[in-house]
């Protein structure tokens, strides 16, 4: 896997920007900063106030993006974006994903 080779992983953090470009749900750093500003994030359940909002393996992390409700948990954590192929063994998708409407 290319995640963490930090041996304490389990107790490692990581910011919320971050996890979500490192995993592809965002184009760049600075717009899964902007989900996060939008209001478009939480962590188990919590609304995340701020992009540097810390999350750890396990959480259930539910945002918006492209009009598609999303909700994973964390499987792992990463030091780097990957490619499209290894991104999606940071995360479980959790249900189905939603379409909003308007």
């Amino acid at each position: 896997m290319n995640g963490t080779d930090n041996p304490g992983a389990a107790a490692a953090a990581q910011r919320v920007d971050l996890w979500l470009w490192h995993a592809r749900f965002a184009p760049s750093r600075t717009q899964a900063s902007n989900f996060v500003r939008d209001g478009r994030v939480r962590i188990n359940k919590i609304k995340a106030k701020r992009a540097s909002a810390l999350v750890r393996l396990g959480d259930v992390i539910t945002f918006t993006g492209h009009r598609v409700i999303r909700v994973v948990r964390v499987d792992a954590l990463s030091d780097r974006r990957l490619g499209a192929s290894a991104a999606v063994e940071l995360y479980t998708e959790l249900g189905d994903t939603t379409q909003q409407h308007g």
